[in-house]
């Protein structure tokens, strides 16, 4: 997670009424201290973001309200999740990741003017397969390690032993996956001419979350959607914890639909954090300990 994901939503940033934003922090990471800004401008036809940020992205896990439309909605959110966690895992990551967007993005502008040169296509499909194999390679370690605490988690969370499964949906041959991605490419050249767009990659693929063999995202319902994004969040937070980082938690009004016993089982589940933020619309009523600190915040 870095300093602001905001995705399309700028304008949720600035409060109704008025045209601008601030947001500062000051961060300490080991013996580093760094103020990290962030100035959000509405302008009359986009709202413009600039942000500072010394050290890199935050570790930090999230959930909130828009977490529930990671069942919910299409591949994208889960891709999404994936991308996050992996990139705040590894640098090396994210800048495959950037990589891979720009050559996605150049290759489907040559693909829509139609009859490209067949010799720029090949280089930018060579140049597809080696971040493609990178990326998927790197989504797969992560959800071979995230597998066995998101069960642990989702079990303790709903009281009721279910086995779980997490699978990485591709069209792509996780055993063989360049010479896969080069067959797809050469299958689907007339089909990506026709199209305008590349048809193949990781920007394609998904995750499945899996309920004794049901796939919550098109047969659970809405509490074993919410319980199993639950499971997904805090098991990348072990993660991040196992590989030496100290992440924040921010709970975002993520307790509300949650009975009283739900609520305080899943603050027992999380480790020590760096730090941990909790908002909420009302007063929780969780034993939350001496060193809490708690701010009301009111209009202005």
């Amino acid at each position: 997670m870095r300093f602001c994901d905001y995705g399309k939503q700028k304008n949720h940033i600035i409060r109704f009424g008025a045209n601008q934003a601030t947001v500062c922090l000051e961060i300490k990471k080991g013996a580093t201290e760094a103020k990290h800004h962030l100035v959000a401008q509405r302008g009359e036809d986009n709202t413009s973001v600039k942000k500072n940020q010394p050290l890199g992205p935050l570790p930090a896990v999230y959930f909130g309200p828009s977490d529930n439309n990671l069942f919910n909605r299409g591949p994208q959110e889960r891709r999404g999740f994936l991308d996050s966690a992996c990139g705040t895992l590894k640098k090396k990551y994210r800048q495959n990741l950037t990589d891979y967007q720009r050559i996605v993005r150049q290759k489907n502008d040559i693909l829509k003017k139609g009859a490209p040169n067949k010799v720029l296509l090949e280089t930018f499909n060579h140049q597809l397969v080696g971040q493609s194999a990178a990326i998927i390679k790197e989504r797969l370690e992560f959800l071979e390690q995230i597998k066995a605490p998101a069960n642990e988690i989702y079990n303790r969370l709903t009281g009721k032993p279910a086995p779980t499964e997490i699978i990485y949906k591709s069209k792509t041959d996780t055993q063989n996956i360049t010479a896969s991605l080069n067959e797809q490419l050469r299958n689907r050249a007339n089909l990506e001419l026709i199209s305008g767009c590349c048809l193949v990659g990781p920007h394609r693929d998904d995750l499945l979350f899996l309920i004794n063999g049901t796939d919550v995202a098109e047969f659970g319902s809405q509490g074993e959607k919410k319980t199993a994004c639950l499971a997904l969040k805090i098991a990348q937070l072990k993660i991040l914890q196992e590989n030496d980082l100290k992440p924040l938690l921010i709970l975002d009004d993520a307790l509300s639909e949650l009975d009283m016993g739900r609520r305080q089982l899943l603050l027992e589940l999380v480790p020590e954090c760096e730090q941990t933020f909790i908002s909420a619309t009302d007063d929780i009523g969780l034993k939350l300990g001496e060193d809490v600190k708690k701010f009301k915040l009111g209009q202005q």
